[in-house]
């Protein structure tokens, strides 16, 4: 139901939820009229929330040998209101589409259980440089723009200040890709498992190697034995009660890793 632009936004939404659109319940009309008050007028602190279900994820889910998956997803939007919309790669769409970016990041526990417990939109530099956009979208005058590994850096650090437990992060090559964010895992003793370009130089005690070829040197059987390792590290965890609270086991727990060739 039409309404004026200049009504009260809580009146607007009350006489809206009153008149369902056709084929929807009057209950559920108002359940989703209800939520997007709570998004758009309610004074609630999204920050505030984001640590509580961070709270919650570690309290139920929780384990030192768990991973942080950081990666980012988009929002595909027609119009150009939506904050830091632009047209910018998305993988949602596998292509440059007008839309909104996020970066999230994921908690992984051993026995299969998953959450998301922080995440960042992303700000694109027209945004950043634009000041009355930013504050039509409600976006503060303090938020500079940050690349997409600066705000993972930023989720992990808050993670890492909060005492969550994780054994290393893990990303795609987006992450990988960025010295800035390896280097500052490697600085704090983060350990880590980054996608990186194949022609990505890494340096050797022989000089700089193309990351293919080193990939190439390694054995298949020290693969599998990696692997096996990892299989019998958490059925070893398990058998002892050292599950999602417990200190699980070190890596030397394991068989022996059968020498190289």
């Amino acid at each position: 139901m039409p309404f004026a632009v200049d009504e009260h936004p809580v009146g607007a939404l009350a006489t809206c939820a009153a008149h369902p659109p056709s084929g929807e319940t009057v209950s559920a009309w108002r359940l989703r009229w209800g939520f997007h008050y709570l998004q758009a007028f309610s004074p609630w602190d999204e920050d505030g929330c984001r640590d509580a279900v961070a709270r919650y994820v570690v309290r139920n889910i929780g384990d030192p040998g768990a991973v942080l998956a950081v990666d980012e997803t988009g929002f595909l939007k027609k119009g150009r209101m939506s904050a830091c919309v632009a047209r910018q790669y998305t993988g949602t769409a596998g292509r440059v589409e007008n839309c909104q970016v996020g970066v999230f990041l994921a908690y992984a526990a051993p026995d299969g259980s998953r959450a998301l417990i922080d995440r960042e939109l992303y700000l694109p530099k027209k945004w950043a440089e634009d000041g009355d956009r930013c504050r039509a979208a409600g976006i503060g005058d303090g938020v500079a723009f940050a690349t997409k590994p600066q705000l993972a850096k930023t989720m992990i650090g808050r993670a890492v200040a909060a005492g969550v437990p994780f054994k290393w992060v893990t990303g795609d090559e987006a992450y990988g890709g960025n010295p800035g964010l390896r280097e500052w895992l490697e600085k704090e003793e983060i350990p880590y498992v980054l996608a990186v370009a194949c022609n990505t130089m890494i340096p050797t005690a022989a000089g700089p190697k193309r990351a293919d070829r080193l990939a190439a040197l390694v054995p298949a059987t020290a693969l599998a034995a990696a692997e096996l390792r990892g299989r019998f590290e958490r059925a070893t965890a398990l058998r002892l009660g050292h599950g999602r609270r417990g200190q699980r086991p070190a890596l030397a727990a394991g068989p022996p890793v059968p020498a190289a060739g």
